[in-house]
This record gives C-alpha cells, structure tokens and sequence, in this order.
C-alpha cells in the first residue's frame, strides 16, 4: 500500500479544495478556516496550510495577514481580461487544430457537447462552466499540444471564480448549447472562418453575461458563512 506524504496530503488537499471552489460549495469572498477544511477533509492543518498557499500564489485566494485566506472576488475588469485571454487562445489554434483533426478527435468533442447537454437536463448547474471549458478544451487539444490545453483549463478554472450558483440563469443554458451545436458542425466541416465566427460570438455573450452579475453583486453580495483560516499549523 502507498503511504501518503506530506507532500501527497498536501497536493490532495489542493484539489479538494480546489474542486469545492469550481463546484461553488466554497465562493468568491468566502474566508476560510484551516480547522473547518481540516477536519472536512480528514488530514493535520499543515497541509492544508500549504495547499491554501499555493492557492494564493495561484491567484485563486487572497491572504490578508491576521485574518487569513479567503476566496479571490473578481471584479468586471478580471473577467473581461480573462474572457480576452479564451477568445485569443482558441483564435489562435483553431486552424491547426482543424488541419491535424481526427475521427477520434471528433468523437470526444461530441461527447463533451453531449456532457453539457446532460449537465444541463440533470440540473447539475454546479459543473455547467467547466463543462463549457471542456467542450472548447477538446477544441484545442485537436492541435496536439498538451500544455495549452492545460494553460486553458486552468484560465476557465479562474473564469469560474466570477459565477456563484444563485447567478445561473435558465435561458443561457439553451443558448450555449445551440452555440455549441452550431461550432461543432464548424469544426466537423473543417470550417475554419465560420468556427473563428462561432467562437467570438460565444465568448462575446459569456463575457456580457458574466460581467452583467458581477455588476448586479456590487450593489448586494449575500455572505455564506466563514470557513476563517488561519496561517498558523499544526
């Protein structure tokens, strides 16, 4: 049996808490606390000390001395700069990726449409972002390298820190999935100039709708209760 090191603990505690960001069961704004998270996910408060400090040279917390960590808030300017950043990622590789395309490359991007779809019918609004990045992350693996697609999850993860739950709106769910539908027939035909198209048009109305509830919060921000962290370990 492998034993689990501090550094495991530490890398496991990560993504948990990582995963309870993108799933919003932890949200922007929200302070954390090293006991809570500690008892939560069953280890010492040193590695989750050390997996919050990573998180906050990662940009996804804040670290306010005598206060400790809480969740990165946004702001309209954060999400307009990060939906630039997508856009000019997919721009860029999407001749190539439609050049180098294969049968199995086409399957997976179906699969991961099909994941939203059922994301969607399932009301599982908590996974919807991420299985948006996906669709568009089976885009750009198409073009074969493996560290974009990884710059790309990880600037989607930081896209998804601009949207609680209670933003969700119904009747986007529709338009992204027509949206999809719409480049995925692009990409199948090899369209490069209408995918270009498609994909501008898509981040166009991400980025209105998620910089219209950043907006709407900074006249009302409900608070969920603290999950306050410390920097003191065990």
């Amino acid at each position: 049996m492998r034993m689990k090191t501090p550094t495991n603990l530490a890398l496991s505690s990560y993504q948990a808490i990582k995963e309870m960001m993108m799933s919003h069961h932890i949200v922007p704004g929200q302070r954390l606390t090293l006991v809570n998270l500690a008892e939560k996910l069953g280890v010492s408060r040193t590695p989750i000390n050390n997996a919050l400090s990573i998180l906050a040279k990662e940009g996804y917390l804040n670290f306010t001395p005598n206060q400790g960590y809480s969740v990165r808030r946004l702001t309209r300017e954060d999400a307009k700069d990060l939906y630039e950043v997508r856009e000019a990622l997919e721009l860029s590789n999407i001749g190539k990726a439609l050049q180098q395309m294969t049968g199995l490359n086409g399957a997976y991007l179906e699969e991961a449409k099909i994941a939203y779809e059922d994301g969607v019918a399932s009301q599982a609004y908590h996974k919807l972002f991420l299985l948006d990045a996906e669709f568009h992350a089976a885009i750009i693996a198409m073009a074969g390298n493996q560290y974009l697609v990884q710059q790309y999850r990880e600037l989607c993860q930081m896209i998804a820190l601009c949207f609680r739950l209670e933003d969700l709106e119904v009747k986007r769910m529709p338009e992204v999935i027509r949206e999809h539908n719409q480049l995925f027939e692009a990409v199948c035909l090899r369209d490069v100039e209408s995918a270009k198209i498609l994909i501008r048009r898509h981040n166009i109305n991400d980025r209105f709708y998620s910089t219209s509830t950043l907006s709407a919060r900074v006249h009302h921000q409900p608070q969920k209760p603290e999950m306050v962290f410390s920097a003191r370990t065990a």
